[in-house]
């Protein structure tokens, strides 16, 4: 067997600032729609050990971990 270490999350990485703004500011329905799997090579980033291409990466809706986000992209 190959038991592997989870991955270190970059939480405070190099290029991990994701900031969005309202696209549509004449409509300013406060709502934009955003890419989180856009995200997932700078939240692995320094994980040298392992492939990134192995990792499986999930985002929920809170910090319970039990509501999946159905469409993160």
């Amino acid at each position: 067997y190959i038991i592997n270490p989870l991955p270190t999350v970059d939480i405070v990485g190099t290029n991990n600032v994701y900031q969005i703004c309202e696209s549509d500011p004449t409509g300013n329905d406060n709502t934009e729609v955003f890419d989180l799997t856009s995200q997932i090579p700078d939240l692995l980033e320094g994980n040298q050990t392992t492939p990134v291409s192995t990792y499986s990466v999930a985002f929920y809706e809170d910090a319970t971990l039990t509501t999946l986000i159905t469409n993160p992209s």
